[in-house]
């Protein structure tokens, strides 16, 4: 009765922790909803006219043929744009050179830009660029901005990123569950799962609009099946439910077609650990396969037969026209040292779609722990250390994750290719990376795991956690909330200059509070804004005191 009583209380504790994260990953998310100037998100204004197409017109949007709406053009013109964007119109650092007047008369336009002009085609605009995305993120969150077509724009901008942010926030239980499955205890994967809340490029990520933050639900989702496979090859109604994800994966974004290798090795590895079931498990493989192919099938075909390519992707579309041989020539012409170096950056830290970076040692830093991860791994693979938890990992966890996340990151390295064919430029986007954020995250504490004492174990996640949220912190408060509201700019060299807190003083508290509320996706004054950012700091600091706390948990009560 005494262990009863125990197990049910350990499970309540479990339960309200995950709901503290679960509350700081949204307080979190609200914050960058917020504080993120309109269209700062990644390509945000164009998966916003996805969407407006998609509401007015009922039709998926074509690729080089749907155009976006006037609205949204208007709204480029003048509202200040990414520095990345500069070209187009009036970035930040222009914009804040500009008087008040000017400024706040650029405002009023701004929220009152004609609804009329949500169903006008910009006949002279290039098509929708992220006509070449998959559905379902669209089909999601349509009957949302179908109920707030009667607000202005940034307040509809706002709206959508919050639903964004709910969302993403659903992979969290998932991705709870395949950390207790690695790990094998509830206090680590509870840390594990702080720490992946404060990971900074990540929030940026999910608080826009953009389906990147149903790809973190459907991925996470897809790594938990994928796991419970490896103990469980033969349930054949697991296969199925992994092959209905997959579908939904695939009409998400393009991305999960890399997982299809995967899935197909993950059937291999499953026969191998069971071959008395060879038959039942290759039968629920190629089922799964089957069901997903079934149910995003449809969409590749109409993709295809609009760009002629079965990814549709602009890039890949572009260089369709390159020969083999090019192709092949051109691995040994791409600079791979330069192109790993640009996915560690926007991996680590980039300041949204005006591609801010913070100081140069702090990329080091991260590269360093990186290489110790990727030597922990390595160790862990050929030595698996006696612990049941340990050996867990090393013949099975970390395979099936390693597996999904490094064909992710081979299809990086075509992207890289691709880049380099169109415009000799070598380079990728390391954000997109964090759709795996729960299998990065366990395997980062799985390698330095295996290399630290084992008194020091516990405090892998928690020492994770502070490093990750003393960065977040220093880039909202010292690059972020300063260069969106006009204390520091970009240098004539490109370089953006360093903030100094003197700065506050020099602007002056009124300028500075009433900058707070200007060209925001915003729905209150500046009061709001100031609360949000205390909710913001308080819970970033509520997941290093998780973490800490289930350290210490799990050293009272060893696995």
């Amino acid at each position: 009765m005494k262990a009863l009583t125990s197990a049910v209380s350990s499970a309540r504790r479990t339960l309200w922790v995950l709901g503290l994260i679960w509350a700081c990953f949204l307080a979190r998310g609200v914050f960058y909803s917020v504080m993120l100037p309109l269209w700062e998100g990644w390509d945000e204004w164009s998966h916003f006219d996805y969407l407006q197409y998609f509401v007015n017109t009922g039709r998926l949007p074509v690729p080089k043929v749907s155009k976006p709406y006037r609205e949204t053009q208007d709204s480029l013109r003048l509202a200040p744009l990414p520095w990345t964007l500069r070209e187009l119109s009036i970035p930040h650092d222009r914009y804040w050179a500009l008087s008040r007047e000017d400024r706040a008369a650029r405002e009023s336009a701004l929220r009152a830009i004609p609804r009329a002009r949500q169903r006008q085609e910009a006949a002279e605009a290039e098509p929708i660029y992220e006509s070449q995305q998959p559905p379902l993120y669209y089909w999601l969150l349509a009957a949302p901005l179908a109920l707030v077509q009667d607000a202005p724009l940034p307040a509809r901008v706002f709206l959508l990123r919050c639903f964004s942010v709910a969302l993403a926030s659903l992979a969290i239980p998932f991705g709870f569950a395949i950390g207790r499955r690695v790990l094998g205890s509830e206090a680590m994967a509870l840390g594990a799962v702080a720490l992946t809340t404060v990971i900074p490029v990540s929030t940026i990520n999910l608080s826009r609009i953009g389906n990147e933050s149903l790809s973190l639900v459907v991925y996470t989702a897809l790594l938990y099946l994928a796991l419970r496979l490896v103990d469980e090859p033969a349930g054949f109604r697991t296969w199925l439910g992994l092959g209905a994800v997959l579908g939904c994966g695939l009409l998400t974004k393009v991305y999960f077609l890399t997982a299809l290798p995967a899935v197909v090795l993950l059937c291999l590895w499953a026969i191998r650990l069971r071959r008395d079931r060879w038959k039942r498990i290759l039968a629920g493989g190629a089922s799964a396969c089957a069901l997903a192919v079934a149910l995003a099938g449809w969409w590749y075909w109409f993709i295809h037969a609009a760009t002629g390519a079965v990814s549709g992707q602009i890039q890949v579309v572009a260089a369709g026209s390159i020969t083999p041989a090019d192709r092949w020539r051109a691995v040994f012409q791409v600079e791979w040292p330069q192109a790993l170096d640009s996915i560690l950056i926007s991996h680590v830290w980039f300041g949204a779609h005006s591609f801010l970076q913070v100081r140069s040692w702090i990329y080091h830093f991260f590269a360093g722990v990186f290489l110790l991860v990727a030597l922990g791994l390595s160790v862990l693979m050929v030595k698996p250390r006696r612990s049941p938890v340990e050996s867990y990992q090393a013949s099975r966890a970390v395979p099936v994750l390693g597996g999904f996340l490094v064909l992710f990151a081979a299809s990086l390295m075509y992207h890289v290719l691709v880049t380099f064919l169109l415009i000799r430029l070598s380079a990728s986007n390391g954000r997109y990376l964090y759709c795996l954020v729960f299998a990065e995250v366990l395997l980062v504490v799985a390698g330095l795991s295996v290399l630290c004492p084992r008194a020091w174990k516990a405090w892998v996640i928690p020492f994770g956690t502070a490093c990750v949220a003393l960065l977040d912190f220093y880039g909202v408060n010292f690059l972020l909330l300063p260069y969106y509201h006009g204390l520091i700019a970009h240098a004539p060299d490109g370089k953006l200059q360093n903030f100094h807190l003197s700065q506050l003083a020099s602007l002056g508290w009124t300028e500075l509070l009433s900058r707070l509320e200007t060209n925001r996706p915003f729905l209150g004054g500046y009061p709001v804004f100031v609360l949000l950012w205390v909710l913001y700091v308080l819970a970033t600091a509520a997941c290093v005191v998780v973490a800490i706390l289930q350290a210490r948990r799990t050293r009272s009560d060893p696995v």
